[in-house]
């Protein structure tokens, strides 16, 4: 699957919404504000697959792919230990517990597989 093809199937089941703070962008925007993250990296997995991907807004999708936060089995957020930060009305700790909003379709949630290796590629405890 083209890279295009990952972000157009991705953004679709998600309906264009970050599947954490539910920011919606318009699928024609210009800058688009939510972005087709990878769970598991593509340039080492190769996989593009839905299931390897989310719809995360930008600032979500950064704090993911640098190990600030990640999702449980049970697609809630989890934060990781090590992040300092203030308590703000923008704060990835108050997002911690959260469950994310989930494609309509059950054969196309987040890969339980690739969030493991996500959570064991950037440290988080089991739980």
């Amino acid at each position: 699957m083209e890279v295009h093809k990952f972000r157009e199937n991705v953004l679709g089941l998600y309906n264009h919404t970050c599947c954490i703070s539910g920011l919606r962008a318009q699928k024609e925007m210009w800058h688009p504000l939510v972005d087709a993250c990878h769970i598991q990296d593509h340039a080492k997995s190769g996989i593009d697959h839905p299931t390897n991907g989310l719809a995360l807004c930008k600032n979500l999708h950064a704090a993911f792919d640098s190990g600030l936060i990640s999702l449980s089995d049970e697609y809630r957020v989890l934060v990781h230990r090590s992040l300092q930060e203030s308590e703000t009305a923008y704060s990835l700790r108050r997002m911690e517990g959260q469950p994310i909003r989930l494609p309509a379709q059950p054969g196309f949630r987040p890969g339980l597989s690739y969030m493991r290796l996500h959570r064991e590629r950037w440290g988080f405890e089991a739980r």
